[in-house]
């Protein structure tokens, strides 16, 4: 597993912050550029999807322009797409704050860190894109001279590329090399935190940090793990609340086929 830091501070930056004390390590410095751009990574892919539901998202009067089975299929499509960027968030904390702290601070070499973080920089890659797709087709419904109001009419296709043929058979692929073995690389993390003190002192640090919210390494794991299972659902929703013959298209029972059966073992 190679996890890049490229983007991280020398060596003798490393060394002058460590010596400034624990709360001038580089990750929490606000003024630190590295710091600033992963904070604005981080936050802007969430940025568009604060609000609760798509209800909310949009202006009040737009939204009661709508019959109520639009707006109840906007806010599935919305659960869809503010859940998908939390997911995103978390991997990004997994890899960008936590495996770079531990390659950096505790020179723990990649393979160390992939026992931590299973195929993890793989799963970001996929939902990384599809993130970018649903964000696009958000972009594209927006009402004319908008920045707010949009409804999305089609989604089919993004969930038939993104969870069927050669993307779906590599994200099954994935997800069953994370899943089963969330149990090892969650019982790896208690025992360094209990034979490492360093190690424990670092994942003490960086949870104070406000870029990781206190979601630490094992609520990150567990939460990578839980999402695989929320597809099928909030596939099924969007079919009940999708009329005609949009629902009728191959494409739901598509993506459907390939998720009844999460290859989690935990669930």
């Amino acid at each position: 597993m190679h996890i890049s830091v490229s983007r991280g501070l020398g060596p003798g930056q490393l060394r002058a912050s460590r010596a400034a004390g624990p709360e001038q390590w580089p990750l929490a410095l606000p003024a630190d550029p590295y710091t600033a751009s992963l904070k604005s990574e981080i936050e802007s892919d969430a940025h568009e999807f604060e609000a609760e539901s798509w209800s909310l998202c949009v202006e009040p009067a737009y939204a009661k322009r709508h019959k109520r089975e639009a707006v109840k299929r906007q806010d599935v499509l919305y659960e869809l797409m503010q859940t998908e960027a939390h997911h995103v968030r978390t991997l990004k904390i997994m890899l960008k704050v936590y495996a770079r702290a531990l390659q950096e601070e505790l020179q723990f070499r990649p393979k160390a860190v992939g026992r931590l973080f299973l195929c993890a920089d793989d799963l970001l890659e996929m939902h990384g894109h599809f993130l970018s797709r649903l964000k696009e087709r958000r972009h594209e419904s927006l009402e004319e001279g908008s920045d707010r109001n949009y409804i999305i009419q089609k989604i089919g296709d993004l969930l038939v590329q993104q969870f069927s043929g050669e993307n779906g058979e590599r994200m099954k692929e994935k997800y069953g090399v994370f899943c089963s073995g969330h149990n090892e690389a969650v019982s790896h993390y208690k025992l360094l935190l209990q034979q490492n003190k360093k190690f424990q002192n670092l994942i003490k640090k960086i949870g104070n940090f406000s870029i990781v919210r206190r979601l630490g390494v094992q609520e990150c794991i567990l939460l990578v793990t839980q999402r695989i299972t929320k597809y099928p659902v909030l596939v099924e929703r969007i079919i009940q609340n999708t009329e005609g013959t949009v629902a009728a298209s191959p494409s739901y029972p598509v993506v459907l086929r390939g998720w009844s059966l999460s290859p989690c073992p935990l669930f």
